[in-house]
């Protein structure tokens, strides 16, 4: 089959992307390629495409395809096998042990279409295994938008559920690690998946050695000193050119929390000493979930005292929020440092980004003052005069508010007007 291929390419931390505009494809897919070794050390390479509106990809089928080397070495491409959806339980299967052989949660993906399919929502299966979990739910968006947009969302948390959708691809590699490998990503043949397609894109990884994706910029605290920023410590950051061109490839932010005195004991900061020192207690990982920010420019952030309408990426407020009792906040004045990873689909940490600088502050106002009176009381006047002298003054009186921290009354500011 002939085909028109006009690619765009650009050169990515995970490899190479091209957006390949071809008879029958559509418009504005991207893709990426990274690369992990699974608990047994043997090399895995996991591709994952899409697209800027997600409707596009349905009801694709892509053909893959794969040779030794890199990709500008000759030699001819092998068919691998077809990305496409489907709702059929053995085939999700198949899926998942894929998918937790480069890392997957399948555990929490279990609970995630748990809660979905709960009688109050979804109502669906309960109690049976996670492919028919998966089924259900894929089921249920077939016939239903809302759905099908909650099932897309999960694509980008979870490679397995990219993977049921025909919207990525996972196998081990056939080489050694540190051996390159090149993928072809094919529109399937309607009829026939070995001949060949209009390319979607041609993508090279080193098997079981992952590009090391950029650090990200220094975390700056937002001084939100509204009520809401109370105790939480509110943080931005740039993102540097290079990591935005990685982007295809990248799936938010880590963020650790470490106090000032800890940060030596680290030596040189790695995600791994990071890690570690989570580990020991010494450093708090703050982030549940990966941090996916939306982005502001750096021109949108004031210097100084902001309120709370000014963007930031993420609070750390110690959990409070999220899990109000049985935790505790953070005690005003409290300065910790904070570091970045940014990290690739497979949850793999890039560079550690320089140490930003939070402190926690107080911003609730005080209680009003009770008990306020005025009473007009005789003063002598000073020096004295013969006979003595009175002035006439108004004298006010009230109930303290309480001084202590975290909501501590500084001054007072005396208001007074005309009664109309």
């Amino acid at each position: 089959m002939k085909f028109s291929l006009k690619p765009l390419c650009a050169a990515l931390t995970l490899g190479l992307l091209c957006l390949a505009r071809a008879q029958n494809i559509p418009d504005g897919i991207g893709a990426a390629a990274v690369t992990t070794t699974d608990a047994l050390g043997r090399p895995w390479a996991y591709l994952r495409w899409t697209a800027q509106d997600p409707t596009a990809l349905q009801n694709q089928r892509w053909t893959i395809w794969g040779r030794p080397g890199t990709l500008t070495d000759t030699g001819n491409f092998t068919y691998q096998g077809m990305a496409m959806a489907s709702p059929d339980p053995a085939v999700i299967k198949a899926r998942l042990t894929q998918a937790g052989a480069i890392g997957d949660d399948l555990p929490h993906l279990d609970e995630v279409l748990g809660e979905l399919l709960e009688p109050a929502r979804w109502n669906g299966p309960q109690g049976v295994p996670l492919e028919q979990k998966i089924s259900a739910a894929m089921n249920r968006a077939a016939g239903d938008a809302s759905s099908a947009q909650t099932l897309s969302l999960l694509t980008t948390g979870y490679p397995a559920m990219a993977l049921v959708q025909g919207e990525a691809w996972a196998q081990r590699l056939p080489v050694a690690v540190g051996q390159p490998y090149t993928f072809e990503v094919r529109q399937a043949h309607p009829t026939n998946p070995t001949l060949d397609g209009p390319v979607l894109t041609r993508l090279q990884v080193t098997a079981g050695q992952p590009l090391i994706l950029p650090a990200a910029g220094t975390p700056r605290q937002i001084c939100d000193v509204s009520p809401r920023g109370h105790l939480a410590i509110k943080l931005w950051w740039p993102v540097s050119a290079d990591l935005r061109k990685a982007s295809l490839g990248t799936y938010g932010y880590n963020l650790y929390r470490l106090a000032p005195s800890a940060v030596a004991a680290l030596g040189t900061v790695t995600p791994a000493s990071l890690r570690l020192a989570v580990k020991n207690g010494s450093a708090k990982k703050v982030n549940s979930a990966p941090i996916i920010p939306q982005e502001a420019p750096a021109s949108a952030i004031p210097v100084g005292s902001t309120d709370e309408t000014t963007p930031y990426y993420f609070a750390d407020d110690n959990g409070v929020g999220a899990n109000p009792v049985g935790t505790t906040p953070f005690t005003e004045g409290n300065e910790f440092r904070y570091f970045l990873t940014a990290r690739d689909l497979l949850g793999q940490e890039g560079l550690v980004s320089p140490a930003g600088t939070g402190i926690a502050i107080s911003t609730l106002p005080p209680q009003p003052p009770t008990d306020l009176k005025v009473e007009e009381v005789s003063v002598p006047i000073v020096p004295a005069t013969n006979p003595p002298g009175f002035n006439r003054q108004l004298r006010l009186t009230w109930t303290e508010t309480p001084s202590t921290a975290p909501i501590r009354t500084d001054e007072y500011w005396l208001y007074h007007g005309v009664t109309p």
